[in-house]
């Protein structure tokens, strides 16, 4: 082992110091991490069918369309302006991919900033990387919602512990309202981000009430940053209140999600053990760094503040409890935090750095650049099969990427275009549209082709509806072939039914 520890000395620990020594180096640095990290996947159109229709809406409202009332999700409204002006710098799916690395690399920035202040430089950029290549085995390797509001949290938490120091003299400065502000944003990307939000204002809140500022003051200071994290939303509710469209605003939001049905069948198990095992390392480190007492013994100390902001985006996962794995993308922030003063211990530090890098490089393959052209050409020949077979006459993707609406010049002929609104049981009339008037109303329409899975699917799956499709396949069209959506976390076999009478 002669030779690590000489590999080690002469050229790690140098370019280490190189990259911490001052925040600009630290963030180039980081930056290239993350290109690397994610540039084999640049280009690819099937990362994620979630990062897909959220692009879809990014391009749909450049020509008009109103999230919520032309097409139709319950995601907050700062998500889709975010792909708005993505949509609007370029129509490739390399605009989104290249922000979302951009974002995630300044996530670990935020990152690094505060373990390095908490837990010494080593921690700071162990725990930076660490986040980036966390980010791929919970499906945080492309653009879900996560990774853009993760910077937001983490910014917001960043400016603080920034300012908690002035509120406890009862100085509140403007790091406190940058904070309130950014949590705010945060929300308008996630309704989950709430937790994460509510508790920075509450912990700014309690740290002014134990200051000798007096109560009229701190409850005026409390309201004002109530209002402050508010303000986002208020805006946009706002919004949609004068243009004539509360109703369809406040059922997606609210309506929705109480409507919305958390069906399981034989998912839930393999969820929660794909989620436990991609976590499981760093939940290890935050378990040893606390009984190990590494959590207390690090400088600048406040540990309470770091686990309480990790229970907040616990509390924000089980809120929804889908148990998808990108929904756990949340708790990379204060995970990675919390796990820093293990990363920091001088000796053995690194090795759990290289045993959870290790661990993320076999779960995704950062050159893996084969999966890119696969899918790309997937998309390619699904593609042509629409535009030869029918595609003029209206597409209905009843179960496959929604970019194909866009690649072959369609729209989407019901407000409901994201398949799974209208495929899965879960979401059967959890809309202000009932879901089976919404797949009659395309099919009256007679669409040219239709996509669907072509392997019959039980699990989840809304039988009305897949029924009512499978019967207008059969009886209007031909198949014209099966092809392979190769998506970057699994595949499933698609049949394109095309030249419908």
């Amino acid at each position: 082992m002669q030779w690590v520890t000489s590999i080690s000395d002469k050229f790690i620990i140098p370019l280490a110091r190189k990259i911490t020594e001052n925040p600009r180096n630290t963030f180039v640095a980081l930056t290239c991490i993350a290109l690397a990290l994610r540039l084999s996947t640049f280009g690819d159109p099937n990362i994620h069918v979630d990062e897909d229709f959220y692009f879809y809406v990014g391009e749909r409202m450049h020509h008009g369309a109103l999230p919520y009332v032309d097409v139709w999700d319950r995601k907050p409204l700062g998500l889709f302006l975010i792909y708005y002006f993505i949509a609007g710098i370029s129509d490739s799916v390399i605009a989104y991919q290249v922000i979302a690395t951009l974002f995630a690399a300044a996530t670990a920035m935020a990152i690094n900033l505060i373990a390095k202040d908490w837990a010494g430089k080593q921690a700071g950029l162990f725990a930076a990387v660490v986040y980036l290549l966390m980010l791929a085995p919970l499906e945080g390797v492309g653009g879900q919602a996560p990774v853009f509001y993760n910077l937001f949290i983490a910014a917001a938490a960043w400016l603080l512990l920034r300012a908690l120091p002035d509120l406890q003299q009862s100085r509140v400065v403007p790091a406190a309202f940058g904070a309130m502000a950014l949590g705010g944003l945060a929300i308008t990307i996630k309704q989950t981000a709430v937790f994460e939000a509510a508790y920075f204002g509450g912990v700014a809140v309690v740290t002014l009430a134990r200051s000798p500022m007096p109560w009229p003051k701190t409850l005026r200071t409390a309201a004002l940053f109530a209002v402050i994290g508010a303000m986002p939303t208020l805006l946009i509710s706002a919004y949609y209140a004068l243009v004539g469209h509360w109703y369809e605003y406040w059922h997606a939001m609210v309506n929705s999600n109480l409507q919305k049905r958390y069906v399981y069948s034989g998912y839930f198990l393999p969820r929660i053990t794909r989620l436990y095992l991609s976590l499981n390392p760093l939940m290890f480190m935050t378990i040893y760094a606390a009984m190990s007492g590494k959590l207390t013994e690090a400088k600048a100390g406040n540990s309470g503040f770091y686990i309480g902001w990790l229970v907040a985006a616990i509390l924000a996962f089980l809120s929804v409890p889908n148990f998808y794995l990108h929904y756990a993308l949340p708790m990379l922030v204060p995970l990675c935090i919390t796990a820093s003063p293990a990363l920091a211990m001088k000796r053995a530090g690194p090795a759990i750095f290289a045993f959870i890098a290790v661990f993320c490089l076999l779960v995704q393959n950062p050159v893996n650049f084969r999966h890119t052209n696969d899918s790309k050409q997937s998309m390619f020949l699904m593609t042509q099969a629409i535009l030869h077979h029918g595609g003029d006459r209206g597409l209905f993707v009843f179960d496959g990427p929604i970019l194909l609406y866009s690649m072959t010049g369609n729209i989407a002929s019901s407000p409901l275009a994201f398949p799974p609104h209208l495929l899965e049981i879960g979401e059967n009339n959890t809309s202000h549209f009932g879901t089976r008037e919404e797949v009659e109303k395309i099919l009256e329409h007679r669409p040219g082709v239709v996509v669907m899975s072509s392997v019959s699917r039980t699990l989840l799956v809304n039988k009305e509806t897949n029924q009512l499709t499978k019967s207008y396949v059969r009886q209007n069209c031909d198949l014209i072939g099966n092809y392979v959506w190769n998506q970057y976390y699994y595949r499933r076999l698609l049949s394109v039914y095309g030249n419908c009478r």
